[in-house]
């Protein structure tokens, strides 16, 4: 089964070091699977999903990011305390998908462009303290390896007790934010990681890091002349964002793996509400987006639903809602693989 038989000719053919995560899906399938993995094969390139659309990436920005200003605009004008948590939430939940547009971006997805893919992709993932060619590195090397040696995300989680389920949930946004920060570091200072292969990739790791430190310059600045600006209209919203929505919204995504199997054994899509899909660029189709990494975020939908008819996808990687997850997961460790957290079953 080769990647060319899977997947869009147009996303084969990069090289290597600049893998694309397609090649994931040349671990031997569950026979139930292969007439499905030839089914959404054919409807990709029947359909052409994988054409990305830059008008609807520049109509979701423009829905996105203008009203977040807006409602900061606001708040500052109005300066009542009622209306700053609606305005956190509303900038919160922008924070939260701009590490999807990040996502995106990695994949070529926003704009046909691959530099203007990278240029917002970095706008994004820096409002979030991020560098984003450290985590397109990290990204793709991910899907290449998913679950199994070599993955940078290293094993799926699978908490033991409900304790440190909590406690993941509590630091998990701050853990990958240093994650981040640790990578671009060592690649700044000389460290060889093994997913990033190439000069290029690292030049644009050196690049981001300094960009980041403008970020950070900017930030102490704004403390200086207005803390209570800054901090309203960026860093309350940053850690409600990234401490407190992201690990509810990334933690199910591979929870529970064991690596062995195909894509859809150890991948989870939540179907969620439209508001949080819309917020969330669809990232939360996380299964089909492994099976077809080339469909992008407008899309990747129609390839979920031909998941959905096929029937031959488990349901503990096919959830209705986080809030089925995270209830199951902190009431029962009900997703846990069989050989954790029996001790905390009924």
């Amino acid at each position: 089964m080769a990647v060319s038989d899977i997947v869009p000719a147009r996303t084969v053919g990069m090289e290597p070091a600049e893998y694309t995560g397609l090649e994931e899906l040349c671990v031997p399938p569950n026979a139930a699977h292969v007439a499905l993995v030839d089914h959404v094969r054919r409807a990709v390139a029947q359909r052409q999903l994988g054409r990305t659309s830059s008008k609807t990436t520049v109509t979701h920005l423009v829905l996105a990011w203008v009203p977040a200003i807006a409602a900061g605009c606001v708040g500052v004008a109005v300066n009542d305390m009622a209306l700053w948590v609606v305005v956190w939430l509303v900038i919160a939940s922008v924070l939260v998908g701009n590490a999807a547009i990040g996502h995106e971006a990695v994949h070529g997805h926003l704009v046909a462009s691959r530099r203007w893919n990278s240029v917002i992709g970095t706008a994004a993932v820096l409002t979030i303290l991020g560098s984003y060619a450290t985590y397109r590195c990290y990204h793709l090397e991910h899907h290449a390896r998913t679950g199994r040696d070599g993955d940078p995300e290293r094993t799926p989680l699978n908490f033991p007790t409900r304790r440190l389920y909590v406690a993941v949930m509590v630091l998990g946004g701050l853990l990958v934010l240093f994650e981040n920060s640790a990578y671009t570091a060592m690649t700044v200072f000389g460290k060889r990681l093994p997913w990033v292969r190439t000069p290029r990739q690292r030049r644009a790791i050196r690049l981001n890091a300094l960009l980041l430190l403008v970020v950070l310059g900017a930030i102490v600045v704004g403390m200086v002349l207005d803390p209570w600006v800054t901090l309203n209209v960026w860093l309350v919203p940053y850690a409600i964002g990234v401490f407190g929505l992201l690990p509810l919204l990334l933690v199910p995504e591979h929870y529970g793996a064991t690596g062995r199997g195909d894509v859809l054994e150890n991948t989870r899509t939540v179907r969620s509400n439209a508001v949080v899909r819309w917020a969330y660029w669809n990232n939360n189709y996380h299964a089909a987006h492994h099976l077809a990494p080339a469909v992008p975020y407008d899309k990747i939908e129609q390839v979920d639903r031909l998941l959905e008819r096929s029937g031959t996808v488990e349901n503990v990687w096919r959830l209705r809602s986080y809030t089925s997850f995270h209830w199951g997961t902190l009431t029962h460790l009900v997703f846990n693989r069989p050989e954790a957290g029996d001790r905390e079953r009924p």
